[in-house]
């Protein structure tokens, strides 16, 4: 039935039925928008970090995270709607975080490729974020005490969700374009004031070590093993109003192009590459890599001159 055709005069119009929106697998969203564009059906998604939500007259659907339980889920919104509803981001309004370089990994910078540690020494912070952002006033008790039930995951999770971005994409048939990129403007200072603090924490504790520190990953720092120097980490993590712990860790391995940190339970590796025009070497974690497939579908599909054949 052409919808259009329909006489002015009748009472109640009919409509085209939305399809609704449900769950479903992040497999299954990717091959339902391969489908759409072969078949040059519109389309509109979004994606706010690792969750992405597809609308089209097929399809109404985003991506569900197994990772969380839904007291999980309920407890990331509460933290923040809490936030939001205490106003505390206003205290914060006179530095602008966003824009600060922060030192998430760094490396003892007179180490050279080749050499190998094996009497080393790993202090984490104890749910450093979270603790920092009890340390700053941005979380109240009731929520820092509601968070040591929920996993660590969790409470990062609910943390950096203060900063999340979302994506806008859109295809029409023949062109598909980035619309724009919603940002929490209210809130995503929060998160990266908390970065910045435990960063900066980090970057002194790396000088007081001197010769010893190796380097560090975020909260946790790898040093030759020194009596004083455990007693450096442990006393200014204190000070600063942190708990710690110490990580086995049975040697460090520096190559030209990575190094190793070799744990008991696993091996973190993280790139290690020269930047020619500074001479000095840059630091990337990739233990964990999402390789967001979805993203470069889209990217393919921006740089894809003749759509797909529909699938049968």
């Amino acid at each position: 039935m052409n919808y259009n055709d329909i006489e002015e005069e009748e009472e109640t119009p009919i409509k085209k039925r939305k399809a609704p929106l449900s769950a479903t697998s992040k497999g299954n969203f990717i091959t339902r928008t391969e489908f759409l564009h072969a078949n040059k059906i519109p389309f509109t998604y979004t994606r706010a970090g690792a969750s992405y939500e597809l609308r089209s007259e097929l399809w109404n659907c985003k991506t569900y995270n197994k990772s969380f339980t839904p007291k999980e889920l309920n407890f990331i919104r509460s933290v923040k709607s809490t936030i939001k509803k205490s106003r505390v981001f206003v205290k914060f309004i006179k530095e602008d975080y966003v824009g600060k370089k922060i030192h998430y990994v760094s490396v003892n910078p007179k180490i050279k490729a080749g050499e190998v540690f094996e009497d080393v020494v790993c202090i984490d912070i104890n749910s450093a974020y979270w603790n920092c952002a009890f340390n700053l006033g941005i979380i109240d008790e009731e929520t820092f005490h509601k968070g040591q039930e929920v996993s660590k995951m969790c409470r990062l999770t609910s943390l950096g969700s203060l900063a999340k971005k979302k994506d806008r994409y859109s295809y029409d048939g023949e062109t598909f374009k980035k619309e724009g990129t919603d940002h929490s403007y209210e809130t995503e200072n929060l998160w990266f004031a908390i970065c910045y603090t435990v960063g900066e924490m980090m970057i002194d504790l790396s000088k007081k070590l001197g010769s010893d520190f190796i380097t560090y990953w975020v909260d946790g720092i790898y040093f030759l093993n020194n009596p004083e120097s455990i007693k450096i980490v442990k006393e200014t993590f204190k000070n600063c109003g942190y708990g710690c712990k110490m990580e086995d860790v049975s040697k460090i391995e520096f190559f030209e192009n990575e190094f190793k940190i070799h744990c008991f339970e696993k091996i973190k590796k993280f790139q290690w590459i020269i930047d020619k025009q500074t001479a000095k070497r840059t630091m990337k974690y990739h233990e964990y890599v999402d390789q967001q497939r979805l993203i470069k579908l889209a990217k393919k599909i921006m740089n894809e001159k003749t759509p797909k054949k529909p699938i049968k």
